[in-house]
């Protein structure tokens, strides 16, 4: 969300003599078209069961979020019919009902489509193009034009019309039915321009209620712009320029009242009417034509109502006009929206815990104020104020100034006070101009700048100022190290203050020096931390790492405090210490440095650390983890500005500046104990736009090509700087990380697997949300898919069974092959040497008688043949494949 300006509502008496009650100063916030309206003309609200505030400008739609403003400003057939929005409504499932000049809309928050309805006598036509439209309490949808009202039905997508007269003999108003009403009771008021209609939804009739329009005066009474029911029951009605309408049950008939208190045309132009209660006092508060105007129903008299009218910044007189229709909504979280023609205006009742005092001297009003004094008389009650031009008490129960008279011997060095402390009979102090001690009671200074031999064009310049336990008061000499001054011995004794010794701070600024709970003494200068022993003097240095120091803070520690833990804290422009065992250890950040620059802290009651930054007021819990932006419950502008916030022992704090005070209770605080909404607004991937996706609880399919764009709101309303939102994506990064800038966050080519997106958001008490939680699974591309990595492993299964089955069919032939050649070797070859083993048997038993010599030649053939018929087995036993071994 863009910058958004504060404005200071004072509350004014506008009517001489008449004693109202005391109203407080309002804190406004103005929303305009630099952040992010459409167009500063606003005009209806509506606030939906989602949360968002819906915003009609004659120039288009606005959604509001807390952070963001989403703009609906197109016109078309898929868009509004009309940039001018008459009203607007919610029904049963959430569509948002968008009337305008020139037709109905309807939009699906889900989808952001529109459907309109124009003019006509067929489908998706309203009898008139002039309309408003309003929910009843059951939600059903009214729409209104210059004849009548209508009952949509959506189912059917036609009205049921109801006339109702809107003209009386006054030509000059303009016809219109302009405002629904349902009250307490179910009845059904209607605002027209000729008077209040009471509609009886059951018999489809009504009651007019209006003035005989045989003058000006009476038609504008007729013409009613606004109805309310306050708490008791009474039914009030704005009128065009004549003041309020107030219904009279027992009468029947609404009566008449001016009011009176300011410029009456415009004061008795009311658009709108509701209630406020302030400092528990209960008010009428009108929109009209003057403003924003605060009136009190207990001082009604006949046909007049006195009022006080809240005035806007005076450099800018017309910034509160509310010229043009304007609409007072009330919201359930007590946030009051104001519409007009500048813009929108925010009334947050659980910031208006600050305000601001003014002096009522105008001589004062560019002094500055330096110093808070507690009044050693009563502390709880008042407190001095001390300026150049003199001293102030301030009465915190009566929140009232007094001009405080000083002894006019020492009215100058009183009035240029630096630092003081307290005690029983007065205070001691260090000035521009010396040093001494005041008694407040006898008006008496002891002034002891004598002693102090160190000079600057003649003026003794002193700062810090403490007192030890032996009574002696320490105070630091502008770069001229500390003096220790004996009350006792009227004694003074120099510390740190000899050039000549390593240990000196000539030339040096102290930056702080306090009285820590064992009596010794602290003060901070150059980058070092000294811990003084007040009985000898001795002393330990202590600074922090050179790396832990920025560019920025050279100057190193600044500010010491004692907490309620018995800490020793220090604090330097990006860093808080403790000061342990004679060591700084660095407490926030835990690491790095802080993200913004702290100047001053303090502590209250409730042990919580208040610290002021370039960034605003911040309060912080004993360990600096949670750290809550004070900036909208306590505008006090620029720190810059700031000399001084004080504590007071019942914790109101006071912040002195420029010609003002700035007061807070710390009771009156509230703390605002509701959660932001997280809402994923819209899911985008690649050409597909989801809305409301948070709201509709299902996992997303998204493709491994397409970016992911996620739109993230946090709706609060109430301190809205102080929100934030964390977001996480697990399954790619599981650390929180904070949004900050846009509300879009994008994700390009995640990997393919599922994610779960988780985000969070804290308001501005740190109240966190729970999580919300978006599911979505990045599909794969077609080759990391369970489909195509199964349909290769069969390609390839197929491919290798395929071989194998060629292999067998190899072996196969080879078998056969071995099994052929196996059996014509048996069969020939075998036959053929068994057949020469046995005709060399025969031939040798027929010719061993003859020829003897034959025999060996017939014994070796035929041992031949037989050892050949042996081997051949051996080769066919090895050449069948059933003999086959792997």
């Amino acid at each position: 969300m863009k910058k958004i300006f504060p404005i200071f509502f004072i509350g004014s008496l506008l009517l001489p003599g008449i004693t109202v009650a005391q109203i407080p100063d309002i804190r406004f916030e103005k929303y305009t078209m630099q952040e992010g309206l459409t167009q500063n003309s606003t005009g209806t609200l509506l606030k939906d069961s989602r949360g968002f505030l819906w915003i009609g400008t004659a120039w288009g739609l606005n959604r509001y979020d807390g952070r963001v403003i989403k703009q609906y400003n197109k016109i078309g057939a898929n868009f509004l019919p009309d940039l001018h929005i008459n009203s607007l409504a919610e029904d049963k499932a959430g569509n948002i009902w968008i009337a305008t000049p020139n037709g109905l809309s309807c939009m699906n928050p889900y989808t952001e489509k529109f459907t309109n309805y124009i003019e006509g006598t067929g489908p998706q036509t309203i009898p008139h193009s002039f309309c408003n439209v309003y929910a009843d309490k059951q939600k059903n949808i009214w729409i209104a034009d210059n004849y009548g009202i209508s009952l949509f039905n959506k189912e059917t997508k036609t009205v049921t019309t109801f006339p109702v007269t809107t003209a009386g003999k006054d030509t000059r108003i303009n016809r219109y039915t302009g405002i629904f009403f349902e009250d307490s009771k179910g009845r059904f008021w209607l605002g027209t321009s000729y008077g209040i209609k009471l509609f009886d939804r059951s018999t489809k009739t009504y009651q007019s209620y209006h003035f005989e329009d045989t003058d000006k005066e009476n038609a504008g009474k007729n013409a009613a712009q606004g109805i309310f029911e306050d708490d008791a029951g009474n039914i009030w009605a704005g009128t065009w320029n004549v003041g309020l309408l107030k219904f009279n049950p027992d009468k029947n008939i609404f009566e008449k009242f001016r009011l009176i208190g300011g410029p009456f045309a415009a004061l008795n132009s009311v658009h709108d009417v509701n209630a406020i209660t302030l400092n528990n006092h209960y008010y009428l508060l009108l929109a009209t034509e003057a403003g924003l105007v605060l009136a009190d129903p207990q001082k009604l008299s006949p046909g007049k109502l006195p009022v006080e009218k809240i005035i806007g910044e005076p450099d800018d007189a017309n910034n509160h006009s509310l010229n043009g229709k304007a609409v007072i909504l009330k919201d359930d979280k007590n946030i009051y929206w104001v519409s007009g023609q500048n813009g929108l205006i925010k009334i947050d009742l659980s910031s208006q815990v600050f305000q601001w005092k003014i002096m009522p001297d105008k001589s004062f009003s560019n002094t500055k104020i330096f110093h808070v004094i507690p009044d050693i008389k009563d502390p709880h009650q008042n407190v001095f104020l001390t300026t150049q031009k003199g001293w102030w008490q301030y009465n915190l129960a009566r929140q009232a100034f007094s001009k405080y008279t000083l002894p006019e011997s020492n009215k100058e060095l009183l009035s240029n006070i630096n630092h003081f402390i307290a005690t029983e009979n007065g205070y001691w102090f260090t000035s521009q101009l010396g040093v001494g001690f005041f008694n407040p009671t006898t008006n008496v200074v002891k002034d002891i700048s004598s002693l102090v031999t160190e000079r600057i064009d003649n003026k003794v310049r002193t700062g810090f100022i403490c007192k030890d336990d032996l009574g002696r008061v320490w105070f630091s000499v502008y770069r001229s190290g500390i003096r220790i001054y004996n009350p006792k011995t009227e004694k003074l004794i120099s510390l740190f203050a000899d050039s000549t010794k390593a240990d000196n701070l000539y030339g040096k600024s102290i930056f702080d020096m306090k009285r820590a709970i064992d009596g010794t003494i602290f003060l901070t200068s150059g980058e070092k931390v000294y811990q003084i022993n007040p009985e000898n003097f001795s002393f330990h240095i202590a600074g922090p790492e050179k790396t832990t120091l920025s560019s920025i803070e050279r100057i190193g520690p600044r500010k010491i405090l004692f907490d309620k833990k018995n800490r020793t804290l220090v604090l330097s422009q990006q860093h808080i210490y403790v000061f342990q065992n004679e060591k700084l250890l660095q407490l926030y950040p835990q690491s790095g440095f802080a993200d913004f620059i702290m100047e001053d802290f303090l502590q209250d009651g409730n042990g919580d650390f208040w610290v002021t930054t370039n960034l605003g007021l911040f309060r912080t819990d004993t360990s600096f983890k949670e750290w809550v932006n004070m900036s909208d419950k306590i505008p006090a502008g620029s720190f810059d500005n700031i000399s001084e916030i004080f504590r007071a022992n019942n914790d109101e704090f006071i912040i002195a500046t420029t010609g003002k005070i700035g007061v807070f209770s710390l009771h009156t605080l509230s703390k605002n104990n509701t959660a932001p909404a997280v809402v994923i607004n819209r899911l985008r991937t690649g050409n597909t736009e989801r809305y409301l996706v948070s709201l509709n609880q299902q996992s997303w399919n998204v493709s491994f090509k397409d970016a992911i764009e996620i739109e993230l709101s946090a709706i609060n309303f109430s301190n809205e700087k102080g929100n934030r939102i964390y977001y996480q994506l697990r399954g790619r990064d599981n650390d929180w990380k904070e949004l900050t800038g846009s509300p879009v966050l994008r994700y390009d080519q995640l990997p393919p697997g599922k994610y779960l997106f988780k985000v969070k958001a804290m308001n501005g008490d740190a109240v966190w949300s729970k999580e919300t939680i978006l599911s979505f699974k990045v599909l794969p591309p077609f080759w990391r898919t369970w489909w195509f990595i199964t349909l290769c492993g069969l390609a390839v299964s197929g491919i290798l069974y395929i071989f194998y089955r060629y292999r067998i069919q190899q072996l196969i032939r080879e078998e056969r092959l071995r099994s052929h050649i196996a059996t014509d070797l048996h069969d020939d070859i075998g036959a053929t040497l068994s057949s020469i083993s046995i005709y060399s048997e025969t031939i040798k038993q027929q010719t061993a008688a003859h020829l003897p010599q034959l025999t060996p030649m017939l014994d070796k053939m035929g041992e031949t043949s037989r050892e050949m018929v042996g081997n051949m087995r051996s080769l066919l036993h090895n050449i069948n494949f059933k003999n086959s071994h792997l």
